[in-house]
C-alpha cells in the first residue's frame, strides 16, 4: 500500500511538473503576444496617420482640381461669349473653345436657337450684347441667361 501511495505521489509530481511547464510556456507566449500587439498597435497608429495625411492631400488635390476645372470652364465660356459678341473673330474663338473644352459648339452642330447661355458663377455682358445664336454645349451645367435673370 505504501508503494502504491508512493507511485501516486510520484505521478502527481510529474503531473504537477508538466502542468507547471505548460503554464510557464503559456505565460511566455502571452507576454510575447502582448509585445507583438503593442508593436502592431504602434505600427497601426503610424499607418493610420499616413493614411489620414494621404486622404487630406487627396481631398485637397481633388478640391484644387475641381476649382481649376471650374475656372477653365468659365474662361472658355467667356471666350465663347466674346466670340458671340464679335462675329468677325468668332470662328477662331469658337474653334479654340471647342478644341480646349472637347465639346462641340451648338452653333456648328445645327442646334442653334434663340436661347442664351451663360455661366451661373461668372459675370457676362448684358443680354443686348449677346448674339441670338449664342449657345454652347458645356461640360458642366449652364443656366439659361433669361431664366437666371428672373431669380
Amino acid at each position: 500500500m505504501l508503494d502504491r501511495m508512493m507511485a501516486e505521489i510520484e505521478a502527481l509530481k510529474l503531473s504537477h511538473e508538466h502542468t507547471e511547464n505548460q503554464r510557464t510556456d503559456q505565460k511566455n507566449k502571452s507576454e510575447a503576444a502582448i509585445l507583438e500587439l503593442q508593436n502592431l498597435r504602434r505600427e497601426n497608429a503610424t499607418l493610420r496617420a499616413k493614411v489620414e495625411e494621404e486622404h487630406r492631400q487627396f481631398t485637397q488635390m481633388s478640391s484644387d482640381k475641381a476649382k481649376l476645372e471650374c475656372e477653365r470652364e468659365e474662361d472658355l465660356e467667356r471666350l465663347y461669349n466674346l466670340g458671340a459678341m464679335h462675329p468677325e473673330s468668332s470662328t477662331q474663338l469658337f474653334s479654340y473653345v471647342r478644341t480646349r473644352s472637347e465639346s462641340v459648339s451648338s452653333q456648328d452642330s445645327g442646334k442653334s436657337g434663340p436661347t442664351r447661355w451663360r455661366s451661373a458663377s461668372s459675370p457676362s455682358p448684358p443680354p443686348s450684347t449677346l448674339s441670338g445664336n449664342s449657345t454652347r454645349s458645356s461640360t458642366r451645367s449652364s443656366t439659361p441667361f433669361e431664366k437666371q435673370r428672373k431669380h
